[in-house]
């Protein structure tokens, strides 16, 4: 992937509510921007909308199952049911962002919907993804892209992280032109990085796992969604030992591309 101006004059800029329902599993953001494809030329209102604890708690059993049944997992009744119910929280939000921005749903081109990655095994070559897209369009009334994932694992690629290709669109955007760097943490962590002077190759892979860990943690303990603030974490200590088997980890060692799934 290229980090170079590749925008033809004659490409119209698009309206777009931008999804996205990460590894945390906590809720949706939704973004209005702007875009040819290419570069960013607005950003517009945003929102969280986030999940209800009936929602997380499927969720987080959904994981699980999914998990077990890996490439099986579509054939699920209750997961498929979960994909519903997921894609409504989606079509609320769209519902409420217009709301707060004033617009019409004429007013927006197009809606990318990531969806929820349930399983992420792209080395088996299996990404189980759930969110019906064509039921988003319908009950907006927007055309809808999604399923980001599955295609390219299917093709060999890793299927994550998303997050560098507006990474790019956000430095072509800002000219910027020294070597920097994004790191991401959701539930699972992952970095980009693009160097210009290097003919702007991205290097872009997951780093480990992010929130999801401290969010299970204070679930099972204080029946909390997260931990706001860094609170708990501010009293406690390293557990060296601990840390140091984590580190150990042969998959710490691989060479990029590589991704991870939430529960690794």
């Amino acid at each position: 992937m290229l980090f170079q101006d590749r925008r033809d004059d004659a490409v119209a800029e698009l309206t777009i509510i931008g999804m996205m329902s990460g590894t945390s599993g906590d809720g949706v953001d939704a973004a209005l921007i702007r875009t040819d494809g290419v570069r960013v030329s607005w950003h517009g209102p945003w929102l969280n909308l986030p999940y209800d604890q009936g929602l997380r708690a499927a969720l987080a059993e959904a994981m699980q199952r999914a998990a077990v049944l890996a490439a099986d997992a579509h054939r699920d009744a209750a997961i498929a049911a979960l994909g519903r119910s997921l894609t409504l929280k989606h079509v609320e939000a769209v519902r409420q962002l217009l709301a707060e921005a004033g617009l019409k749903r004429e007013d927006v081109d197009l809606i990318g919907f990531h969806g929820q990655t349930l399983f992420h095994k792209p080395a088996a070559g299996i990404t189980v993804q759930i969110g019906d897209g064509a039921l988003l369009a319908r009950e907006t009334g927007i055309d809808v892209v999604h399923d980001f994932r599955s295609a390219d694992v299917a093709a060999g690629g890793q299927g994550a992280p998303l997050a560098p290709l507006y990474h790019q669109a956000l430095a072509l955007s800002d000219n910027i032109s020294a070597p920097f760097a994004f790191l991401n943490l959701g539930g699972v962590g992952n970095l980009t990085w693009i160097d210009p002077a290097e003919g702007g190759q991205i290097l872009a892979f997951d780093t480990g796992p992010g929130n999801g860990l401290i969010d299970d943690w204070c679930a099972r303990h204080f029946g909390e969604a997260c931990d706001r603030d860094g609170r708990h974490a501010a009293r406690g200590q390293i557990d060296h030992d601990v840390l140091r088997r984590m580190l150990a980890d042969p998959w710490l060692d691989l060479p990029p591309p590589k991704s991870l799934d939430r529960h690794n």
